[in-house]
């Protein structure tokens, strides 16, 4: 139980020092010109959300099986 621990402890940890990072080198859209470019901003973020839904999904059906 305590290497169990100990590892979603390193696992968590990870994960919050190395989400940062990642996620301010995407979705350098400019969108402070015309319609197209906040267009492509809205696309971005919708294909953002889209992706996390499906990895909850995924999560929520391993934590199911379990």
């Amino acid at each position: 139980m305590k290497t169990f621990k100990s590892k979603t402890y390193l696992l968590l940890s990870a994960l919050l020092l190395l989400t940062q990072p990642a996620m301010a080198t995407c979705g350098t859209t400019d969108y402070s010109g015309n319609s197209g470019r906040l267009y492509n901003m809205v696309v971005f973020i919708l294909t953002c959300c889209t992706a996390v839904l499906y990895l909850l999904y995924a999560i929520a059906a391993l934590l199911s099986i379990y």
